[in-house]
């Protein structure tokens, strides 16, 4: 029931646009666009991504613009793209990389913007635990449509056992997917095959070695419903070394003596903060607790060998309340 929802939770955030901030015109009226690619939750900056922009009707012709409409970028190292002396109007945004979902999307730029894009590996890998005597890992595949029709996706492990990914709506949007728990990890080739409607296929490769695999963060405090009294306490657990993004993710608890996860919290509640440290201590910002409310939380950890395939692991989920009582269980 845990894992099911944290994959879920994961693609809460899948494509997430935010149009913020102001870049500035050029004197000629031209403006310029803005903007970092990165990938999950947790916002890893995406290297060499390619990003399309054409005005709306246009196609994509080369590396140098088309009538000032028409333009091809790059990420650099920290996931940053940049376009500039671009005419107003309503423009069609393409995101490619090897190894993730691609994306579409549009929109009418009257002034410069910035525009961060969030996109998807099509493989995850995953390691939890929904038991006390042994540790468990979670393979997820995922397949978002782009252009054409997907007739179907499937997933192949390096031993050769295919698995078919279910057609499903996953908050509003189309897509295939599938995830299962193991106990271990097959190394090797896996291999995601997409079937199209025009009889083309696609198939994204990735090697997966789980001595990659970070051991789980450890909570230390708060735990076990204790009271914390401040909404910006300082949050203390262990984490392995050499992972690249430490996260902490907060859930407000709805009823604190249901038996199962899913009523225990409010799924949707979710809020995702980025630790910039690995001390294992960090204060929550302001503005994330609430006095008077009870609250589960949990630290995820990263670590990236080879995009664009992410090793991750998360901790135990604990609660505390802010200025609460005890448990009743």
């Amino acid at each position: 029931m845990f894992s099911r929802f944290m994959i879920k939770g994961l693609s809460l955030v899948l494509v997430t646009l935010f149009l913020v901030g102001c870049v500035g015109s050029g004197n000629d009226g031209t403006i310029s666009l803005t903007g970092i690619v990165t990938s999950g939750d947790e916002g890893i900056p995406v290297k060499d991504a390619e990003v399309r922009l054409a005005r709306q009707g246009n196609t994509v012709t080369g590396l140098a613009t088309s009538g000032k409409t028409d333009y091809i970028a790059t990420t650099s190292s920290d996931g940053r793209y940049r376009f500039d002396g671009i005419n107003p109007g309503t423009y069609e945004m393409d995101v490619l990389m090897d190894g993730y979902n691609p994306i579409k999307i549009t929109r009418t730029l009257n002034s410069s913007r910035n525009i961060p894009i969030n996109i998807r590996s099509f493989l995850e890998v995953l390691q939890f635990s929904d038991s006390d005597r042994f540790e468990n890992f979670q393979l997820a595949a995922y397949v978002y449509p782009y252009d054409a029709s997907i007739e179907k996706a499937e997933i192949i492990s390096p031993s050769g056992y295919s698995r078919e990914l279910e057609s499903n709506v996953h908050f509003g949007a189309e897509r295939f997917s599938s995830w299962w728990n193991d106990a271990i990890v097959e190394n090797g080739l896996w291999q995601v095959h997409v079937y199209y409607s025009n009889l083309g296929k696609t198939t994204h490769s990735f090697v997966i070695d789980s001595t990659n695999i970070p051991g789980r963060p450890e909570l230390v405090f708060p735990i076990g419903w204790e009271d914390v009294d401040t909404v910006s306490p300082e949050m203390e657990f262990t984490i392995p070394s050499m992972v690249h993004n430490v996260t902490i993710r907060l859930y407000e608890v709805i009823d604190r003596n249901a038996y199962f996860f899913n009523d225990r919290i409010d799924r949707t509640s979710l809020k995702i903060i980025h630790v910039n440290d690995t001390t294992g201590n960090f204060v929550i910002p302001h503005g994330f607790l609430q006095e008077g409310k009870e609250y589960g939380w949990q630290v995820y950890v990263t670590l990236r060998v080879d995009a664009p395939l992410t090793y991750s692991a998360l901790s135990d989920m604990h609660y505390f309340s802010v200025n609460g009582g005890q448990a009743d269980w």
